[in-house]
């Protein structure tokens, strides 16, 4: 917690502690990084883990968090000359439109988020 004591005197304290949650769990965590996919969830869900992620670099539990979700027009173009016949009604959904405004608001507190989109030039024919 403490790299330097009294007058730049070297010594690192070290507290542990045990962190028990009941709510949401994010879906991994390696090391200390912890990862979501968004794919085709309510965008609330984007808040819930910006908020997760926060909670958790504050407490020193994460250094960095990543979320890995789509881009929503090109591949819906894509799914169309694919052939798809659904009906695309909703864009509530995840997708990096929505996720980049909360990023850029700043909604993960200081947790540096990495954030990954597929989209349409990921595929290949």
């Amino acid at each position: 917690m403490q790299p330097y004591g009294p007058a730049g005197e070297k010594r690192v304290r070290t507290v542990e502690t045990e962190v028990y949650n009941e709510g949401y769990k994010v879906d991994n965590v390696k090391g200390r990084v912890a990862l979501d996919v968004e794919w085709n969830a309510k965008d609330g869900n984007l808040d819930r883990d910006l908020g997760a992620y926060r909670a958790l670099y504050t407490a020193g539990i994460i250094d960095g968090a990543a979320i890995i979700t789509r881009t929503q027009d090109d591949l819906r173009k894509l799914a169309i000359q694919m052939g798809a016949e659904t009906k695309f009604g909703t864009t509530t959904t995840t997708n990096l439109t929505k996720l980049e405004p909360r990023l850029t608001r700043g909604d993960g507190g200081g947790c540096p988020v990495l954030a990954i989109a597929i989209s349409a030039r990921c595929f290949k024919s």
